[in-house]
This record gives C-alpha cells, sequence and structure tokens, in this order.
C-alpha cells in the first residue's frame, strides 16, 4: 500500500492511498474503518459532532457516521481537491471546499442539507 498523506482528525489517523482512505484509532493503531467509493478521495476529513466530511475527487461529498458507513451523499462541485474546517470553535460547522479553480464555504445543516 502506497500512503500519499495522514491526518489526525475525531481521534482517528486518516491514511489516504490510491483506492481511497483508511481510518486507525489513534489509541491502538486498529483499524477503524476504510473508505472507498470509486474515485479518488481528496485530502482533508473535517470531523462534525456525529459525522466526518470526506470528498472525492469528481465532486462529490461523503458524510460518515462514527462507524465509517456513508449516511448522506452530495453534489458540490465537479472536483474537490481538499477540505479544512473553515468556522472558529464556536461554529464547527462550517468547511471549506476546495475545488478546481474555487473555494467554496458550505454550512452543513442539521437535517444533513449542505448549503452555500
Amino acid at each position: 500500500m502506497f500512503l500519499t498523506r495522514a491526518r489526525h482528525v475525531g481521534g482517528l489517523l486518516w491514511l489516504w492511498d490510491a483506492a481511497g482512505c483508511a481510518a486507525y484509532d489513534s489509541t491502538d493503531g486498529s483499524l477503524r474503518f476504510r473508505v472507498s467509493i470509486g474515485q479518488r478521495l481528496a485530502p482533508g476529513v473535517v470531523a462534525t459532532g456525529t459525522e466526518y466530511l470526506i470528498g472525492g475527487d469528481q465532486g462529490t461529498l461523503l458524510r460518515l457516521d462514527h462507524a465509517g458507513r456513508i449516511v448522506r451523499r452530495s453534489s458540490v462541485s465537479r472536483r474537490i481537491t481538499a477540505l479544512h474546517r473553515a468556522g472558529p470553535v464556536e461554529d464547527p460547522e462550517v468547511l471549506l471546499v476546495v475545488t478546481r479553480g474555487t473555494l467554496l464555504a458550505l454550512r452543513i445543516g442539521e437535517s444533513g442539507a449542505v448549503g452555500e
């Protein structure tokens, strides 16, 4: 497995490779889950209160529960190149989505909706 990037987010160590990404427990190193959706995943993960957000390079924003199951897919762009938390600690539900030639600021609603 060839690793291209790693991040520590939400108590998990996230490792990306050509097939997707894997989330490992940062305390004991055990594999918690893998994510593979048939497209390359963009670097970056954002932890919200109950979910993780990751993006695919074909414009798909994924919401994962804490077991790694996809609970919602949204199409936000033609290509997502990175995700970053944008909001301050008081407003953690805002994220930046870097796309090809565009920077989007999105708010994640309680209903699961994604809005600009």
